[in-house]
């Protein structure tokens, strides 16, 4: 038995002209034929790389935490640039027709940005790892120099300036090992260099107004 929709269909395709009908056959498989090239353009479409993307990205956060900004600059400004190119080329993709879109320059700057990552994080944890070295190895030596002062100098006459230098670096000292506990190794760098300045100054002008002294 004919479907009702079937029936209709066929009488109606019955009552038509042989050149409408002619009309309408070129019709339907003009409609197929745009259909099925449109479908053909849409699954051979140039596929976004959505991979390359995410792991760009994950590489920048992995160099962020750690502390590529502080620690390696040069090479993360290099990578933070370089995704920033990498967007805006995928982007401009995004805004094509889907038949006229080209990731591969996107590609290609995102695997840029995977190895800047990569490498500045690297760098950053190097460098890390040499600061925290030199920060234990310079507040021993402080702290031994500190301690010969206070041995040699401390409780003999001499000029209030050199005590005030002694009493500064025990105090730069201090702060120098609150930063390290931090991390913030740059900073625990900066005054531990301060720390045995002050101390070195101490100590040999306290030496030299000795030695004056005696020669007296």
């Amino acid at each position: 038995m004919m479907h009702p929709i079937q029936d209709r269909f066929r009488t109606t395709w019955q009552a038509l002209p042989h050149p409408d009908r002619r009309w309408v056959l070129a019709a339907l498989i003009s409609c197929v034929c745009t259909v099925a090239v449109y479908f053909g353009l849409w699954f051979a479409r140039p596929k976004p790389p959505l991979l390359l993307l995410d792991q760009a990205r994950m590489a920048l956060s992995a160099a962020r935490h750690a502390d590529a900004p502080t620690y390696a600059p040069k090479l993360w400004q290099e990578a933070e640039d370089s995704w920033e190119y990498t967007v805006r080329a995928f982007r401009e993709q995004r805004r094509r027709w889907f038949f006229r879109r080209d990731f591969s320059t996107a590609a290609r700057l995102a695997q840029r940005t995977h190895t800047l990552a990569l490498q500045a994080q690297t760098r950053a944890l190097a460098a890390r790892d040499s600061l925290a070295e030199h920060a234990r190895t310079a507040a021993t030596a402080a702290q031994r120099e500190i301690d010969e002062y206070r041995a040699h100098f401390r409780d003999l006459p001499g000029s209030r300036t050199y005590r005030e230098r002694a009493v500064r670096s025990e105090l730069l000292l201090l702060e120098a090992q609150a930063a390290a506990r931090r991390g913030d190794l740059l900073r625990a760098a900066e005054r531990l260099r301060e720390a045995r300045a002050a101390i070195s100054l101490a100590g040999n002008g306290s030496a030299n107004t000795v030695r004056a002294y005696f020669a007296k």
